[in-house]
């Protein structure tokens, strides 16, 4: 009789590990599915113009510095507001991408 309560304890303990993995199975997806990117508008100034690569250099208000192109009408000085996609790291921005721009009075 002794065997038959081990076997039932060890039974229990496999269904709890089993829902268990599918629990975490379950919140992982979640998470990965709340996690879209965003998109987000910064200001920045265009600090460089950088003619062989036909790119410009912006500092935004945090410090950060982004490249876009091509040069066209940009020049240093002028304010750009950008669009910006956060590729679903909210609080990693070295990542962040560019989507549009727009020359900012």
């Amino acid at each position: 009789m002794r065997k038959v309560k081990h076997v039932g304890f060890f039974i229990i303990l496999m269904e709890l590990c089993i829902l268990a993995s599918w629990l975490f199975a379950l919140g992982w997806r979640v998470s990965v599915k709340l996690t879209k990117p965003k998109m987000y508008p910064t200001v920045g100034e265009v600090i460089e113009l950088i003619d062989e690569w036909d790119c410009v250099t912006v500092e935004t208000h945090d410090g950060h510095q982004w490249v876009f192109g091509p040069i066209d009408d940009w020049d240093v000085g002028d304010s750009v507001c950008l669009v910006m996609n956060d590729n679903g790291t909210e609080f990693d921005v070295t990542d962040d991408t560019i989507v549009a721009r727009k020359y900012f009075r």
